[in-house]
């Protein structure tokens, strides 16, 4: 068995939209205007096919064994995430229709509360998504990840990376306490309840 490489996300990669679902929760119901699992999954690996959008391949690394996608993570300057939330909506729109507009009609403040939410500051590089296939978990995968996105983070001349957590992932906490991640911050706009973390890096 050969060891666990980290390489740029691809277009190809069929576990784009799994890893993202199993990430970003029940936000994707919100984002798509859905609530199909099968449908959310299939929405989330178009966007990871699309560039330009925040939950795409372009952004994104995965983790690498045998050939065997095991996990990945999507990371980039807070202000690129930012920028990219606009063209998400456009290409979820052109995918969906209307039915992006009647879940935000039905449901406003969880719309509001999704986009209104202050992932970090802009002098940060964040991660936006981390996430590891069911049969991959516990070989230390995830740190790994985290691991290649600091060293991202730095070759792009960042000295603090972020991201948000669901607060009562405790083992995610768990994750990213372990390596060196201090909580900085909540969000807290019902239903999303959230931790801001941060690491500084030199």
């Amino acid at each position: 068995m050969s060891d666990i490489h980290i390489e740029k996300g691809r277009p190809q990669h069929q576990e784009g939209g799994q890893l993202t679902y199993a990430a970003i929760d029940n936000m994707a119901e919100v984002i798509l205007g859905k609530n199909n699992e099968k449908e959310i999954e299939a929405d989330l690996q178009k966007l990871w096919k699309n560039r330009a959008n925040r939950f795409s391949h372009d952004i994104s690394y995965v983790a690498v064994q045998d050939e065997k996608v095991l996990g990945a993570i999507t990371c980039a300057p807070l202000e690129q995430i930012e920028k990219a939330m606009t063209p998400t909506v456009l290409q979820i729109i052109s995918m969906n229709k209307l039915k992006p507009f009647l879940s935000i009609a039905k449901h406003p403040k969880r719309f509001y509360a999704l986009v209104s939410m202050e992932e970090g500051q802009e002098d940060e590089y964040h991660i936006s998504m981390l996430a590891t296939m069911p049969d991959a978990r516990g070989k230390g995968v995830g740190g790994k990840l985290l691991d290649y996105a600091e060293q991202q983070a730095l070759e792009n001349g960042f000295n603090n990376i972020s991201l948000t957590v669901v607060k009562d992932n405790d083992k995610a906490v768990r994750l990213y306490k372990k390596q060196g991640f201090k909580i900085v911050g909540n969000i807290d706009h019902p239903p999303f309840h959230l931790y801001q973390m941060r690491k500084e890096l030199k």
